[in-house]
Parts: structure tokens; sequence; C-alpha cells
């Protein structure tokens, strides 16, 4: 975010960063006091996980991606740099391929994730259509947060990313993620 914080009163503005972020959104959600915050654009991360977009198949609830999809073209109406964590590709990958029940294998789990990520995306994507909107997948892996070089060139393809107006839509690489 632009600018520096106000010196004038304390109030949320002088926050910065994350903090700033969920003391300003709780306060505008308590009352509208705090006009200085509303007139900044904020950052907003939306994380939806497994349980809320699948059901107990594992088939994606297309009502659920309509809702959060609407949820972030309203935040992006209002000014708001919009990111979306998402989860449920490996259960999408059991709907997907039929299966009876999740397997516990790593090997079978990461071949789920590939299979049910692309659907998950395509989900996203037609939900996002009806706004105008273009999401972007950004799987990550933990390497790219602990590695410098990875961590900024991620932060600078969100960055470029938001820059062009999508939606990141920012997952776990589980296909290739070695930490289950």
């Amino acid at each position: 975010m632009s600018g520096s914080p106000s010196s004038e009163s304390p109030n949320c503005c002088q926050k910065q960063g994350f903090e700033r972020a969920m003391w300003c959104g709780l306060r505008n959600s308590v009352s509208n006091s705090c006009q200085k915050c509303d007139a900044v654009a904020m950052r907003v991360v939306v994380k939806v996980g497994t349980s809320s977009l699948t059901n107990s198949e594992g088939h994606i609830r297309t009502e659920v991606i309509q809702l959060v999809s609407a949820q972030l073209a309203a935040a992006r109406a209002a000014g708001h740099e919009v990111l979306l964590v998402t989860s449920g590709a490996v259960a999408s990958g059991v709907a997907g391929l039929g299966l009876a029940e999740r397997p516990s294998d790593v090997l079978s789990l990461q071949a789920l994730s590939a299979v049910g990520q692309p659907q998950l995306m395509a989900a996203y994507n037609n939900a996002l259509q009806h706004f105008a909107l273009v999401g972007a997948q950004v799987l990550l892996v933990p390497h790219d947060f602990v590695d410098r070089q990875q961590y900024l060139h991620a932060r600078d393809t969100i960055g470029r990313l938001l820059d062009l107006g999508c939606i990141p839509i920012i997952n776990e690489n589980d296909a290739i993620a070695n930490n289950e």
C-alpha cells in the first residue's frame, strides 16, 4: 500500500500490513467511523477450504464457487486488490475419478491433485467470467517461501497478475509437493 499512515489521531490507519487489514476490517464491520481506511484500497485475501468447496463425495459445489466469486467481484468493485487461496484439488480429483474413498498414500494424493486442480480452476473461471473477471492459477510449494529468489519471483508474479486485473487463485502444488 502506498502512502504513509496518518499521524493526526490514533486510529486504524496507523496500523501497518496484515495487522492493519485485520483491524480495519473488524472496525469497518462494526461501524463506518474510520473514513481514512475506507478511502484506501486494501489487499483482501480470501481462503476457502475443501469442506466448504466440495460435498461429501468430493464434487465441487458450484453454488459456493458462485457465491465466493460474487463476493470477490464486490470487493474488486469497491477498489480492493483481491487474492483467493483455495483448497479442494485432491477432493475434486477423488470425485473426478469416481473413487469410493480418498486414498492415504502420498503418490495417490499427488495424482488426485493433478486431476482435481484443473477442474477446480475451471469452476472458478466459469463463475468469475459472469463478473468479467479472470482467475489466474498460482501453484506454490513451501520452498517458494524459503528460497528468497523463489519468494520474490512468486511475489512479483502475483503483483503483476493484480496489475493486469486478474484474481490470483493460489493453491499448494500438491502434485509435486512432498510435505503430505
